[in-house]
């Protein structure tokens, strides 16, 4: 997986830039599932699904998005296709087809593509003909027919059950995150299932039942089964809402001995869905908040990713103490059982799963002020700065950021750190220091770390790191911050690279984390400055629009969080961090013997791990922030 395949895009090429994803959601779809079949105990198919899958259904679900297939007319719309949707939705797109034709019968299909098309270009529906003598007999048209609107449309359906006695009705609509059903696309959409009457049956993929654009479907249950869940695997390109009958028999089973057998990806699908579900008002927070309580007996490592997603979401845009304290204190009530399950100081680092479970729960326990998290990361930390014990590599990320946000000689302790950044000749220790050092809990120092990325102590490809740490690990004043910062060094940055792109891009990145009318104010002050030029000026309205969204958005999930948690108000939590996702610099100072590089789009998640003697080795885990 270190080398992107080449037959998708050199030895068959694509006719058009319109149509990238015949490229790019190729090489995405075999950097997890060519590895699958090396390293069957990484579960990369497993993590396809959270990585690829329910990443790009959130980007999916936004009413501007794009088709896969989408025309293209100059360099910059060209650029501007390599994104989430080429790569993430192209390789879910992919792994669908794949599955409903079955694995032997989606190879020969490629290989008469690679063969008929071989040193030539090809289009989407060249594609899809390749596999018409493939096809099982219960695809309802032709495939160039079937996948039309799964690449010439943006989004994906939603599908709805409701259950009259033992008949399960199946319905579809485009799901948006926003209040809008002027949209009615309809997919020819492959439906799997499994009932509580056979468990087993989750493994199994072979489509059971095809809903068309034209007709809606029925399952009929047996007298045995008591709940049903569709899209075993999560193989299919949509989300699933039940009624509330069904949902409260899934509820129950979840809540159940052994969680009713449901196996975990559906469980993170679940999680996944329901926590969407509301971000887009077909669902109650005090009803999938109640739901989700059944996380207290789950330790599934992807159980948690998405529930971990769904709730930075829910930490980044409120505002209200009275809300965020008892907020933060359901997730960790909830993250009991998980943190029992992955030991600060029990490290497997032969088990792939168990650490990246590991990283991801005591990043959260941290930053959500677990006080056995913070006194063993602290101590760590401390354990460095006095006697130069070098913190566990996998979990580094985790001592300096917190170590620096409870520090009681904040400028020592940077000082301290800072120096070690500038010593290593290790990119991968270099980046795990620059995204901490913005943790540091002293508003002067973080402005002085700021400015470090205008010199040239900071590679220009990693500045990014150092900005997104202060803003990302401190909440509304990390924000602060940086608004100071753009304000006092605009100046600076055409200087230092030459552009306006990098700060007009920060700002933009900036206005999304926006939380109060005070900042905003500060942007709008900011406008009035002389010397701006237009780009500036056109990012910082951008930032104030974004900004303002964010302030209605805030007060509606406030109002709607009050129904659960209620007036109360409580002592604040330690400053939360929103958990990050990977990214990771070249280091050619490694004994490198295998290495695989699993990539999500537009730098979502993107984690190196090298197989160094025997043993997965995770090299950057980093605070990289959305």
């Amino acid at each position: 997986m270190g080398q992107r395949p080449v037959w998708f895009g050199d030895y068959v090429t694509i006719d058009s830039w319109s149509d990238l994803f015949l490229k790019e959601g190729f090489a995405t779809y075999f950097e997890y599932h060519s590895a699958a079949q090396v390293h069957k105990d990484w579960q990369l198919e497993k993590q396809f699904v959270l990585e690829q899958v329910q990443t790009i259904l959130v980007t999916d679900s936004r009413k501007d998005s794009e088709a896969l297939s989408y025309n293209t007319s100059d360099l910059g719309e060209i650029e501007s296709r390599y994104n989430d949707v080429s790569y993430s939705k192209g390789s879910a797109v992919l792994k669908m087809l794949q599955s409903f034709l079955g694995l032997k019968n989606f190879k020969k299909g490629l290989n008469k593509y690679l063969t008929d098309h071989a040193q030539n270009v090809a289009t989407p529906d060249e594609l899809w003909s390749s596999f018409e003598d493939f096809k099982p007999k219960d695809v309802p048209d032709k495939l160039t027919v079937v996948m039309d609107n799964w690449t010439k449309k943006a989004g994906y359906p939603l599908l709805s059950l409701t259950q009259n006695e033992a008949n399960i009705t199946v319905t579809q609509q485009r799901f948006l995150l926003s209040d809008d059903d002027s949209d009615y696309t309809k997919w020819y959409v492959p439906i799997t299932y499994t009932t509580s009457a056979d468990p087993s049956k989750f493994t199994e993929t072979t489509t059971k039942q095809w809903l068309t654009p034209d007709t809606n479907v029925t399952i009929v249950l047996d007298k045995k089964d008591n709940w049903i869940i569709l899209n075993n695997q999560q193989v299919g390109y949509y989300r699933v809402n039940y009624d509330k009958t069904l949902l409260a028999k899934i509820k129950d089973a979840l809540n159940s001995d052994g969680q009713g057998k449901i196996d975990e990806i559906s469980r993170s699908q679940l999680v996944d869905d329901q926590l969407n579900f509301v971000r887009a008002g077909k669902a109650e927070y005090a009803d999938v908040l109640k739901f989700l309580e059944f996380m207290k007996n789950d330790n599934s490592y992807y159980t948690w990713y998405s529930a971990f997603e769904g709730f930075s979401y829910l930490l980044k845009r409120t505002n209200d103490d009275k809300i965020r304290t008892p907020l933060k204190k359901y997730v960790k009530d909830l993250m009991e059982s998980l943190l029992v399950s992955v030991p600060f100081t029990t490290e497997k680092p032969t088990d792939q799963i168990y650490t990246l479970k590991q990283v991801l729960a005591l990043k959260w326990a941290c930053n959500l002020g677990e006080e056995n998290c913070v006194n063993n990361a602290t101590a760590a930390f401390t354990s460095y700065t006095t006697d130069d014990k070098i913190p566990s590599r996998n979990l580094k990320s985790i001592v300096y950021c917190t170590g620096l946000k409870n520090s009681k000689n904040s400028t020592n302790d940077y000082d301290f750190l800072y120096n070690k950044y500038l010593s290593t000749d290790l990119a991968t220790e270099q980046v795990t220091i620059l995204e901490a050092l913005g943790c540091v809990n002293n508003s002067t120092i973080r402005q002085e770390y700021l400015k470090v990325a205008l010199t040239d102590k900071v590679r220009i490809q990693n500045v990014d790191f150092v900005f997104k740490s202060v803003y990302c690990n401190n909440e509304k004043e990390g924000v602060n911050d940086m608004l100071h910062f753009i304000q006092n060094n605009y100046q600076d940055f055409e200087k230092h690279f030459g552009t306006q792109s990098t700060l007009t891009t920060l700002i933009s990145e900036v206005g999304d984390w926006i939380t109060n009318q005070e900042q905003i104010d500060t942007l709008n002050e900011f406008l009035k400055t002389d010397e701006l030029n237009a780009s500036i000026k056109e990012a910082v309205k951008t930032a104030v629009a974004s900004a303002t969204t964010n302030l209605n958005e805030i007060s509606t999930l406030e109002g709607k969080l009050k129904d659960y948690f209620g007036p109360t108000s409580g002592a604040s939590i330690n400053t939360y961090h929103l958990p990050s996702h990977n990214e990771e610099a070249e280091n050619q100072a490694y004994t490198v013997r295998k290495e695989f590089k699993i990539r999500v789009g537009n730098g979502e998640q993107d984690i190196k791990i090298r197989y160094i003697n025997g043993s997965p080795r995770i090299l950057a885990y980093s605070t990289y922030c959305k």
